[in-house]
């Protein structure tokens, strides 16, 4: 999709993260572009959106720190399993 809108935000999407991060940007209906794809697969994505529309990234900025707080957290715990 084009961008049209005056504020973008980028985020860096991981394979295992794809599938919750687009239902949520669908429900979302915001305009995005797909910017790149990294050697490992995630996928670096544009969304324009205007200031009307800040609570949608919002939501998707809290589902991108739970999935990371998520992945920290196995981490840790393998980390901890291997001492």
């Amino acid at each position: 999709m084009a961008k049209t809108k005056g504020r973008t935000r980028s985020f860096i999407v991981p394979k295992e993260f794809l599938s919750s991060f687009f239902q949520r940007l669908e429900e979302s209906e915001l305009e995005f572009e797909l910017k790149e794809v990294d050697e490992d697969g995630d996928l670096n994505i544009m969304v324009s959106y205007s200031t009307a529309e800040r609570n949608e990234i919002m939501n998707l900025v809290e589902l991108e720190d739970e999935y990371y707080e998520i992945e920290n957290n196995e981490e840790n715990q393998e980390e901890e399993d291997e001492d």
